[in-house]
């Protein structure tokens, strides 16, 4: 009697987005497809919006034996020789607009410094740094909602650990609220993560656990949160890595605060100022935002530096100012901030661009684009 062939057994969901759902196994398909159409040993800019996208570029990359730089819908300073990868998986030369030079960004959730990420093989001490955050969890979840950029720094991190682990993904960047808390409701997600503002509106039926992250959490935003589910507050930054965690029962004692410091991680507050030195990085020293101590709880009071910050992201104001004020026919621009509203505006005699915030978008990025602009002679 023969053997008879046993069929596989059916490949469990791993991401469910609004176009359905997908296994690992079908995404390292996919990517292993991709990876022909991208030249080895190249960078590669991942400039993607979704959860799917991002993973099935940054794996068709490694495939290829090149290396991906994640940027998002932000843009990039063009590099010779570079590629990028967008959502639809296309492989190109990189056209992305070089823009007047302005200082340096750095992380969205701190002050940081003006050093680039490095990139390199992780050491057992920044492994431990990074496993801080599952470990504060109060529960393993089924299934993590991402409200975050994928290629952030917050929602990379984000992806990374569901993947290890084996926690199921929901994507939710850029999905209208009502569509996003039906798929929370349908998926049967139970864990969220995102900046402090988009919580409250994702806490659904049969979301048990949110992380907040990416923004300063507001003592009023922590305990209303932390009345309905159990919070997580992760502090960090993409150069230093993750730098403190709260729990739940921190956050019960000290409202918004970010608890305490990963594994490895050294703080000192000089001068209101927080420094840390991280295993990510590398042991330098950053100075990041003004902080104290409050029952031995770390608790960050607002930028060192006092540039304004925008659902989590630091846009790039001086920047974007320049590019407005070299067109032709504006005099004068000048940005206004109100309960994190964005507004620029422009003095100009004309301005010969039908829609400038669209043209804005296509030039600079969403995250450096003004919520409003205002044209005035």
């Amino acid at each position: 009697m023969g053997r008879e062939a046993v069929a596989a057994p059916p490949a469990m969901t791993f991401l469910l987005d609004a176009a359905g759902g997908v296994s690992r196994r079908e995404l390292l398909a996919h990517a292993a497809h991709c990876a022909a159409e991208i030249p080895s040993g190249t960078k590669v800019f991942v400039a993607t919006s979704s959860v799917r996208g991002t993973l099935t570029a940054v794996l068709a990359t490694m495939y290829a034996g090149s290396r991906p730089v994640l940027v998002g819908q932000r843009g990039s300073p063009v590099e010779p020789g570079a590629v990028v990868l967008d959502d639809e998986l296309r492989a190109g030369p990189l056209q992305l607009p070089r823009l007047p030079q302005g200082p340096e960004l750095t992380s969205s959730g701190t002050s940081g410094s003006a050093h680039r990420h490095r990139h390199g093989v992780p050491t057992p001490r920044m492994l431990a740094q990074h496993l801080a955050v599952p470990r504060a969890l109060p529960r393993r979840p089924s299934r993590l909602g991402v409200a975050v950029p994928p290629t952030s720094s917050h929602g990379w991190a984000a992806l990374m650990a569901a993947w290890w682990l084996g926690v199921g993904l929901l994507d939710l960047h850029r999905l209208p609220p009502a569509n996003a808390r039906k798929l929370l409701s349908d998926s049967g997600t139970d864990a969220i993560t995102g900046i402090p503002d988009q919580l409250p509106g994702l806490l659904v039926a049969g979301v048990r656990m949110a992380i907040s992250g990416s923004d300063r959490l507001a003592p009023e935003t922590s305990r209303v949160l932390s009345e309905q589910v159990e919070l997580v507050n992760v502090y960090g930054a993409t150069e230093a890595g993750p730098i403190a965690v709260a729990t739940p029962a921190d956050l019960r004692r000290v409202p918004g605060c970010v608890g305490r410091p990963a594994p490895g991680v050294i703080l000192r507050i000089v001068g209101g100022v927080l420094e840390v030195r991280t295993p990510v990085g590398r042991g330098r020293t950053f100075r990041t935002d003004r902080a104290h101590l409050e029952q031995g709880l770390l608790v960050i009071d607002g930028r060192a530096d006092g540039r304004p910050t925008r659902r989590g992201e630091l846009p790039d104001v001086e920047r974007t100012e320049a590019v407005v004020r070299a067109l032709a026919g504006v005099t004068a621009v000048h940005s206004q901030w109100a309960d994190g509203r964005w507004t620029l505006h422009v003095q100009a005699t004309a301005v010969g661009i039908p829609d400038l915030r669209r043209w804005l978008i296509a030039r600079a990025g969403i995250r450096d684009t003004p919520d409003e602009i205002e044209i005035a002679p």
